[in-house]
């Protein structure tokens, strides 16, 4: 929280027994590479119907546009659904990808 990645569910309140969307991982992962890169990522103009006035749709777009995340079809993000297991391990995977080529972490040995 210090650092800015996540923020409080509400004053004082952290929850951490709630689960996160879609939307909300693409603000967590978004904001993790630009405080460690120290770097902006790019916005590009992704193809979902389903983000327009959403509080996370330039963090999705900053996501899609570093390939961190894809849609639920070709059109659609489903923003408000839940990130399943599968999904995190993927958008963390992505994301550690792209802080090797930062130098920001090393590729394991072996």
């Amino acid at each position: 929280a210090s650092l800015g990645v996540v923020n409080c569910t509400a004053p004082g309140r952290f929850e951490p027994h709630r689960g996160l969307s879609r939307d909300q991982m693409a603000t967590v992962l978004t904001r993790s590479l630009e405080v460690l890169t120290g770097r902006s990522l790019a916005t590009g103009t992704p193809p979902f119907s389903d983000v327009a006035g959403n509080v996370h749709a330039a963090a999705i777009a900053k996501a899609y546009a570093a390939r961190l995340t894809t849609g639920t079809s070709a059109t659609t993000y489903g923003p408000s659904a839940p990130v399943t297991r599968a999904q995190m391990a993927v958008f963390l995977v992505r994301s550690l990808d792209r802080l090797v080529p930062a130098g920001v972490v090393a590729r394991p040995a072996g």
